[in-house]
């Protein structure tokens, strides 16, 4: 199968743009909740940008390694590496603290990048 470039965003990451970009106070924010919304939106009709859809429960049987969270801070990344493995993608982070054990396939489907 060949590679195909392209990258996806889901509700859950689309409203965390939104919330922290959209906050006047966060360092270098474009502007409010309607500025960032119109950065979303094009963001969003990149050709290469893949819609995927939050379709994932914690009790989904085979999915999640809830023995493997090791803090309530690892929740919504461990979702979204469970949500990257559910449609063949992978997730690429910075947090170290993601425990890829968490999800069952996680540790094929995340890519840590080294901010260093």
């Amino acid at each position: 199968m060949p590679l195909v470039m392209s990258w996806a965003s889901c509700p859950l990451t689309q409203n965390a743009l939104l919330r922290i970009l959209g906050n006047p106070r966060y360092p270098n924010s474009p502007g409010g909740p309607v500025v960032v919304m119109s950065l979303l939106q094009e963001l969003l009709s990149h050709p290469t940008h893949v819609f995927w859809p939050d379709v994932l429960s914690w009790e989904v049987a085979g999915v999640f390694e809830a023995d493997a969270l090791l803090h309530h801070g690892q929740i919504t990344d461990t979702y979204l590496l469970g949500l990257a493995v559910h449609h063949h993608g992978r997730l690429v982070s910075f947090d170290k603290r993601l425990s890829p054990r968490a999800v069952c396939g996680g540790e094929e489907a995340l890519h840590l990048i080294d901010p260093g």
